[in-house]
């Protein structure tokens, strides 16, 4: 009898408890607890009683839970559910001096970006992102003296602190779709982040640079050693109305990564670009100074040469490098060596450029107290790439990014959580033909989601 009491009273307590759920537990907990006062249930059948009514509560409450989604998924649409929502944002102090200048500018910058991806089908892919970027709140897309585009419109995405508080523009910076028919093969046509590998990171493009055409992209493992990939694209330069001859960039960049272990890669890559119909132009977004720096021009401002590109790259990357040479007294996470070489074939001097540099600490910055150092040297000839591309960070303040420059980059990296790090930027650079240097550092609170 007292078992078939025990079974009603463990029914209606748990019919209590989906009713008054957790909020009111306490009163579950006072109603057993008059129970045993009177001498209906022991201790131990009381708390029998609370442990199964308790699990049964926790087990329902699940089920709803469980239910509510997938309540929740039957409503939406495929392609919310398959949206994935990303962006950054960064704050800046940037310093720069000019051996030729009485003042140094300083300057408080800001760089907001935030886009989506989603998933149309298990194939194909749509991207679109937005970002800050014009030069400064009055610009226009035309620079009034010479018709071009400024640097700004390509290879940034800053906005300075000024204008008197004056709003801040917003501009398209990715619009992408994406197919791939198999796992290892896409197919990427639209505006798009950057296809190429580049070791050193922004030496022949500027990270913020979204090329504008087509790309084929191949990435398959032959097996656990030997994965190969191959970047093939068609970009678009420029376009006017009456422009038979449009300039545009046909590149190739096959190259491997080959693990000798757990800890040590080797990652090499040879790149083909053939720019076509940029000889007798002055491209939008173009920095130079006619004997000073940038492509070699004739006397109306015109680029004077053709450009076609051989570039070998490679990185040697060890994980624990210290260690494996019997040097345990400190714990170096991650060494990497990497070099760049930039060929013009089309010109006879004044034609090439090269970069080299290491970069030491953690492989990625992810968590609290990960850091990275990194230092290259570089060099570029006034007529080893076109000379819209190079890091606008480079040679700053002078050109923002140009050909015909030399010097130094060193860099710092912290967490300080995930997501989120600091980022200290020197450059120590100058310009070949005249001499003249010039000193930049960058301290930035970088910030993902």
């Amino acid at each position: 009898m007292k078992r078939f009491l025990v079974a009603v009273l463990m029914g209606g307590l748990i019919s209590l408890g989906l009713v008054l759920h957790r909020a009111n537990a306490g009163e579950v907990d006072t109603l057993l607890q008059k129970l045993v006062e009177k001498g209906v249930l022991s201790a131990s059948e009381a708390q029998e009683v609370r442990t199964e009514t308790n699990e049964e509560i926790a087990k329902t409450e699940k089920q709803r839970q469980e239910d509510y989604k997938t309540l929740s998924k039957d409503i939406l649409p495929d392609w919310v559910k398959n949206t994935t929502l990303k962006g950054d944002f960064r704050l800046r102090y940037a310093y720069n001096h000019t051996n030729d200048s009485l003042n140094d500018v300083q300057r408080g910058r800001i760089r907001l970006r935030f886009g989506f991806e989603t998933k149309i089908n298990d194939k194909l892919t749509l991207g679109a992102c937005l970002a800050t970027g014009l030069a400064s709140p009055n610009d226009n897309p035309y620079n009034a003296t010479t018709g071009n585009l400024t640097r700004d419109y390509a290879r940034s995405a800053n906005q300075t602190f000024t204008g008197a508080f004056s709003k801040k523009p917003i501009d398209l910076d990715l619009a992408y779709a994406k197919y791939s028919p198999t796992s290892w093969i896409s197919f990427v046509g639209g505006k798009m982040a950057n296809p190429f590998w580049d070791p050193e990171g922004k030496f022949i493009w500027d990270d913020n640079i979204r090329p504008e055409g087509a790309a084929l992209l191949f990435n398959k493992s032959l097996n656990s050693q030997l994965t190969t990939f191959l970047n093939a694209t068609f970009f678009v330069l420029d376009q006017n109305s009456g422009d038979h001859d449009a300039p545009d960039l046909i590149a190739l960049q096959p190259g491997a990564v080959y693990n000798f272990s757990n800890d040590v890669s080797l990652k090499g890559a040879v790149s083909y670009y053939n720019w076509a119909n940029v000889k007798g132009r002055n491209l939008p977004g173009s920095s130079y100074s006619m004997g000073s720096y940038g492509n070699t021009r004739n006397s109306s401002g015109n680029v004077l040469h053709d450009f076609s590109n051989v570039i070998p790259q490679a990185e040697l990357g060890v994980n624990h490098p210290l260690s494996k040479i019997g040097l345990d007294f400190f714990d170096l996470p991650y060494l990497s060596i990497f070099g760049e070489y930039l060929d013009n074939i089309q010109v006879s001097k004044n034609g090439t450029g090269y970069v080299g540099g290491f970069k030491l600490g953690s492989a990625k910055i992810e968590k609290w107290a990960d850091w990275q150092f990194q230092y290259d040297y570089r060099k570029i000839e006034a007529d080893a790439i076109p000379d819209i591309l190079p890091d606008a960070d480079f040679y700053n303040s002078v050109a923002g990014g140009t050909t015909g420059v030399s010097g130094s980059r060193f860099v710092f990296q912290w967490g300080l959580g995930k997501n989120t790090w600091l980022a200290f930027n020197v450059y120590r650079d100058k310009a070949i033909r005249t001499g003249l240097q010039e000193t930049t550092v960058y301290a930035d609170w970088n910030m993902k989601f």
